[in-house]
């Protein structure tokens, strides 16, 4: 067959239709499926959340001191300044593949899929993982070092390394000093939680933390920074608000479930929330071990819920009877197994530049595919140009577990 752009382009189209990418893309993950995605633009993407926690005080029984009140001045609002995040991945197809397949349509074409889907996989991975963290790109912390072989004190984070994976190693979680040598990924003991990499670490110890190579400081601000797990206290500086001055209005309610039953925990966290800040949640998200407890708690009376949109796309849940009514729990592998979250889902959005997809092929010149400057091949790339955004914290919550 004839090799060129336009044959390419052509191919992808057929093959990742808009309901393909999405079902690739967010079955796994309910949460990317269940938020809503919206546009934003601008030179940079930069978008303001107003962040409105009170209302005039101008209010009395005395009308002459409701006239004193308002003419304090005083509104009780703040703005969230949210700047996107970028995330980038590339695939390369070799030059004598494509010689090797051209002759080949199912070849070629099971060839480009690889590469397409590498991308989004990874995209994906790194995403669902991201949404429940802070924004810091820490994948985990080091628990030993032996040799070339680094230990993690969580496993969670094996899921956004494959084998050749750049890894960088600083001495705590706000950087301050980054250790010698880039560790390049070799072996993965994904059940350990363990990597045999090749450089020369003998610099990196425990209590290091790690992340991705280029990833430190600028991934998107997850559930775990919007509602976190601390109350935020005076200095803070989020989106340039300090939340401080209304911790449960501009960062949401936490409830210390220690080690409650899970049922018990997920309906007194929800009358707090419905009591303090008249919430109405409609899903909580657990991680698989999680979700197994409260399936044996519940004898797993399970059920569907899903989005519509231009897809449907279902997930399994499991109905809980809350303060506010029932409520759907779904499983996210990417949460952190002491802690849930109790969403309104109403008030998340994905902010995303340019149009309303989580990932795009960089094809705006046409191109789906380009020849490497570097290398004897074509590259495929994706990028995303994303933000999370929550416009109302106070109604969502944290449930907290010992473990």
């Amino acid at each position: 067959m004839s090799i060129s752009s336009a044959n390419i382009a052509n191919i992808l189209k057929k093959v990742y239709t808009d309901a393909s990418m999405a079902h690739f893309m967010l079955c796994q993950n309910p949460l990317l499926g269940l938020i809503e995605k919206k546009m934003t633009s601008g030179s940079d993407g930069g978008t303001v959340i107003p962040a409105i926690y009170g209302d005039y005080a101008g209010r009395s029984a005395d009308f002459t001191e409701s006239l004193s009140s308002m003419a304090s001045g005083y509104i009780p609002n703040e703005a969230f300044n949210l700047t996107i995040a970028e995330n980038f991945a590339n695939a390369q197809i070799g030059h004598r593949q494509i010689k090797a397949t051209q002759n080949n349509a199912t070849a070629f074409l099971n060839m480009l899929k690889e590469a397409q889907e590498s991308n989004m996989r990874s995209l994906r991975k790194d995403l669902a993982f991201d949404l429940f963290r802070d924004g810091s790109g820490i994948i985990g912390t080091v628990s030993t070092v032996a040799g070339q072989v680094i230990t993690f004190t969580d496993r969670k984070g094996m899921r956004k390394i494959d084998l050749g994976t750049r890894l960088f190693c600083y001495s705590d979680s706000a950087f301050g000093t980054q250790r010698a040598n880039t560790a390049v990924v070799t072996h993965i003991d994904r059940a350990g939680g363990k990597v045999t990499v090749t450089g020369a670490i003998t610099a990196w110890v425990a209590a290091d933390v790690v992340t991705v190579a280029g990833d430190a400081g600028i991934k998107i601000k997850g559930i775990a920074s919007w509602i976190p797990s601390t109350a935020p206290t005076s200095g803070d500086n989020f989106f340039g608000v300090d939340r401080s001055k209304d911790a449960v209005a501009l960062a949401g309610v936490r409830f210390d479930a220690g080690s409650m039953m899970l049922k018990d925990a997920f309906i007194d966290a929800s009358a707090e929330l419905v009591e303090i800040s008249e919430a109405n949640p409609d899903v909580i998200v657990v991680s698989p071990r999680k979700f197994a407890e409260l399936a044996k708690e519940t004898s797993d009376r399970s059920t569907t819920v899903g989005f519509n949109g231009k897809i449907e796309i279902g997930y399994s849940s499991i109905k809980i009877a809350c303060a506010n009514g029932l409520v759907d729990v779904v499983v996210d592998a990417s949460v952190p197994d002491n802690r849930a979250y109790m969403l309104d889902l109403a008030t998340w959005k994905f902010l995303c530049l340019g149009s309303s997809k989580l990932f795009s092929t960089w094809s705006e010149d046409g191109l789906d595919m380009i020849r490497s400057a570097s290398a004897n091949s074509l590259e495929m790339r994706m990028y995303s140009y994303i933000q999370l955004a929550c416009f109302a914290p106070s109604k969502n919550a944290v449930i907290l577990f010992n473990s």
